[in-house]
C-alpha cells in the first residue's frame, strides 16, 4: 500500500511522515492534552534513521507535569474493530520512557490504551471509561525485550471484547474485556517528560 499522508482510505492505510511539512504537526492530526506554553507538542521532523524515509512524527515537549498524557489523534474514520501498529523510538527526557497506541478514542475520557515502557520492556492494556481505569483481564500485561537504542514495533489487535497486543511481532498481551467496546479513533501518545520519534503509522479498520 503506498505512504499516504492525513486521511487515510476508509479501510485503512499507512502513513510515513515523508510528504509532511518539517517543524509542524501533521494534516490530518490533532494533538491532546498539548502544552501551549512550549509551542508544538507534536511535529514532523527529519531523521536519518527513520524506518522509512528521512522523517518521523515525535513528541517534542518535554513536559515536567506527568499528567494528563500528551497524544496526537488520528482524524480519519472511527472504527469498533481492526487493527494499529506504529513503530516507536525513545529518545531520551525525563522519567519514564512509556509510550504507544491509542484506539476507539472517543474523548480525555473515553478510550482504550497500550502502554509500552521502552527501557524495562513492559507492556499492558487498559480501558479509560467515564474518566476511569479498567484494566482488562486475561493476560492484560506481558513484556518485551527492550532497545533502547532503537527502533520498538508495537501492534495491537482488536475485535470485540478480545484484544491482543504484539511487540516487534511477538504475542504479549491476549485479553478479554468485560465490554465489545465502542467505535473511536486511533492515535499515539507517550510521557509527558519523554522525547519519543514515531514511524510508520498503520490502520486496518474491520468496521
Amino acid at each position: 500500500m503506498p505512504p499516504l499522508l492525513g486521511l487515510l482510505p476508509e479501510a485503512g492505510g499507512h502513513i510515513d511522515f515523508e510528504p509532511a511539512e518539517s517543524g509542524v504537526l501533521p494534516v490530518g492530526w490533532l494533538e491532546v492534552n498539548s502544552d501551549r506554553t512550549v509551542g508544538n507538542n507534536w511535529a514532523v521532523l527529519a531523521h536519518l534513521e527513520a524506518t522509512s524515509g528521512t522523517k518521523i512524527f515525535a513528541k517534542t515537549a518535554v513536559l515536567a507535569n506527568p499528567r494528563p498524557l500528551p497524544k496526537a489523534i488520528w482524524l480519519g474514520r472511527s472504527f469498533r474493530d481492526g487493527e494499529v501498529k506504529i513503530q516507536i523510538k525513545p529518545m531520551g527526557g525525563l522519567g519514564s520512557q512509556d509510550a504507544g497506541l491509542v484506539f476507539r478514542y472517543l474523548n480525555e475520557h473515553n478510550h482504550y490504551r497500550v502502554d509500552a515502557n521502552l527501557l524495562t520492556g513492559e507492556v499492558f492494556v487498559q480501558r479509560l471509561q467515564a474518566g476511569r481505569m479498567f484494566p482488562v483481564v486475561g493476560k492484560y500485561r506481558g513484556t518485551f525485550r527492550p532497545n533502547p537504542a532503537g527502533w520498538t514495533l508495537c501492534r495491537v489487535v482488536f475485535d470485540g471484547p478480545r484484544i491482543v497486543v504484539f511487540v516487534n511481532d511477538r504475542r504479549c498481551v491476549e485479553a478479554v474485556d468485560s465490554t465489545e467496546g465502542w467505535a473511536g479513533k486511533a492515535g499515539l501518545w507517550a510521557a509527558s517528560g519523554s522525547f519519543t520519534f514515531f514511524d510508520d503509522f498503520e490502520v486496518a479498520a474491520q468496521n
